[in-house]
């Protein structure tokens, strides 16, 4: 990628696996149907390359998407109002306009943010590219397999088409769209931050590895302070750790756009998650005293079936935020070993040295504008604050 080409997005050696580049298609093509993906295909060039540009027609798709689906919801508003017989009808009727409200605003918000935000995106894919590049052009760069890519893509197309067969079963046709959309949009959001990050983290830990091959160290040992015997390198390593040392910077820098970018998208999906819990849960206590079995059944497995795949989202999300968090400490580790193990020279040992200072002060966080972490403290908050409110709403039933 030449500075020339500012919006254009390069995949190189990686993406030229078969496989590899199958599963990528495959994502792209289900996050353009849902409107998370504005910008263009893959397209080849004369260099053989992929790339990644603004697209005028992604914008259009996702504006028509918004338009569509908040003319459904308005065209089938009445089929949503409770029946007159079912108990607490009116304060029924109130809960679940305010969950369906919500649904659609924070759908079309999520819509609305992706088309207008997109070059932010653009700029995101294409540092990711720049960095692996220059990763790839290090001495005993190694590359670290990338699969959990295609098992948390099969696992979300897994849970995602189970929900779409369970609430076509359960509920009149007309009313699908307006339960389902939202769910599979919130979720895919987080299934896409967590992709992304996924990626991020290989190439950290491809970084890792980099680094401990220059020195023919073993990540296993443990760092020594006196008596250690110190392995002469064989050949001069000061350039490779000064590339590398670039690259790991602007990764630092990137996994800060991606906060950035996706702070708005997944408040958005913890305030639908939040709210929408606490009245679905609800929902299922109103039924267990209207002594009616299938109404039990049909809010039992139709909200226990969205709960928990929505929990499942937030729990890859987080575990993937904890692991990018992460691997400033384990970068840090293998530069210390380095030094540990390695007769190094003058030079050298400076670089490492400022080095592992840059990284005593790298702080890496996810989170929206600073307010709500997106770590594993998130999931504890919104049980919480689930709870809390559930046992509100009950109270003043």
């Amino acid at each position: 990628m030449t500075n020339q080409q500012p919006k254009t997005l390069q995949y190189t050696s990686k993406f030229d696996d078969h496989s590899y580049r199958i599963a990528l298609t495959i994502q792209y093509i289900i996050f353009k149907i849902v409107g998370l993906s504005p910008w263009t295909n893959f397209q080849r060039t004369r260099k053989k390359n992929y790339v990644i540009q603004h697209s005028l027609s992604g914008t259009v798709y996702n504006l028509a998407l918004i338009i569509a689906y908040c003319s459904y919801f308005v065209w089938s508003y009445e089929d949503l109002i409770p029946q007159k017989d079912q108990p607490d009808s009116a304060f029924a009727k109130t809960v679940g306009d305010n969950v369906h409200i919500l649904g659609v605003v924070a759908t079309a918000s999520v819509w609305q943010f992706f088309m207008v935000r997109q070059k932010l995106m653009i700029r995101i894919l294409n540092k990711l590219a720049t960095s692996s590049s220059l990763l790839q052009r290090c001495e005993l760069y190694n590359f670290r397999d990338n699969h959990a890519i295609y098992w948390i893509f099969l696992s979300n197309f897994l849970v995602t088409t189970f929900l779409v067969v369970l609430e076509i079963l359960v509920y009149k046709p007309i009313l699908v769209p307006i339960r389902l959309i939202p769910a599979l949009i919130h979720f895919w959001v987080l299934m896409q931050y967590s992709l992304l990050l996924d990626i991020v983290i290989k190439q950290f830990e491809s970084i890792q590895s980099t680094i401990l091959k220059l020195g023919g160290v073993n990540s296993d040992i443990k760092l020594h302070t006196l008596f250690v015997t110190k392995v002469p390198l064989r050949r001069p390593i000061t350039h490779e750790i000064t590339k590398i040392r670039d690259v790991h910077g602007k990764l630092f820098k990137i996994t800060e756009l991606i906060s950035n970018f996706y702070g708005s998208p997944i408040l958005m999906t913890i305030v639908y998650f939040g709210v929408s819990s606490v009245c679905y849960l609800y929902f299922i206590i109103l039924s267990l005293f209207a002594n009616d079995k299938g109404e039990i059944t049909v809010n039992y497995y139709s909200f226990s079936s969205w709960f928990l795949i929505m929990v499942y989202g937030f729990i890859v999300m987080t575990a993937k935020v904890g692991q990018a968090v992460a691997q400033t400490k384990k970068t840090a580790h293998a530069v210390y070993l380095l030094l540990d193990r390695c007769t190094l020279e003058e030079r050298t040992h400076e670089n490492l040295v400022e080095f592992s200072i840059e990284l005593l002060h790298q702080k890496m966080e996810f989170s929206a504008f600073g307010i709500i972490s997106f770590d594993g403290s998130l999931l504890e908050t919104m049980t919480g604050t689930i709870v809390t409110y559930l046992v509100i709403l009950v109270q003043f039933r």
